[in-house]
């Protein structure tokens, strides 16, 4: 991915600014939020297999507050509609595709916290590690 790209899906500023540009908590934060996808995409799945609509809508608003906090506003849209989608019940086919639609853009979001967790740590001299 391209740091062009990476850009678009990761909006440094906004997020430092949600950070009152604190470089080291953002980087921290960044971890936590991509270390918890590992967990909350695989629960979203089992909670969408189970029919469970309420757990679908509250793991999407935690996705959703965590990604605009951190500056990944597409994330931050998938994740709404899919929150929005649970509460109006709409039907397992339509969940389904928004789910794998937030998947693919969270992957993206991923991909783009690493380019920047990895410039982060070359550009401080303790390495910008705060995990």
């Amino acid at each position: 991915m391209s740091n062009e790209n990476a850009a678009v899906v990761l909006d440094t500023a906004l997020g430092l600014h949600s950070m009152n540009g604190n470089v080291r908590l953002y980087c921290r934060l960044l971890k936590v939020y991509r270390d918890e996808s590992a967990i909350s995409l695989p629960a979203l799945h089992s909670a969408l297999a189970e029919g469970d609509a309420e757990s679908i809508e509250h793991l999407a608003h935690r996705l959703k507050g965590g990604s605009g906090t951190l500056g990944l506003p597409t994330v931050q849209q998938a994740a709404q509609a899919l929150e929005l989608a649970a509460k109006q019940g709409a039907a397992a086919g339509q969940l389904t595709a928004l789910l794998l639609s937030l998947e693919s853009i969270q992957q993206q979001g991923i991909e783009a916290i690493a380019e920047y967790l990895a410039l982060a740590d070359t550009a401080t001299p303790e390495g910008g590690s705060a995990s």
